[in-house]
């Protein structure tokens, strides 16, 4: 697999899970309820789908 290949698929997702976990952050800072960061599990299924895609299809994303 080629190594920037693998980087940009990492980089994409770890930017994604940062921009939700920041959004999630600021709604319970606002609410003052910290129930909402249930919500910051279904990172979890974003950890899952990275996984398998960097297994299944060597880094490259799906063709849309």
């Amino acid at each position: 697999m080629e190594l920037l290949v693998l980087l940009s698929a990492l980089v994409t997702r770890l930017l994604f899970i940062l921009h939700s976990l920041i959004g999630v952050w600021r709604v319970t800072e606002v609410k003052k309820e910290p129930m909402y960061w249930l919500l910051a599990l279904l990172n979890l299924l974003l950890c899952l789908e990275t996984g398998l895609t960097l297994k299944f299809k060597h880094g490259k994303g799906y063709k849309w």
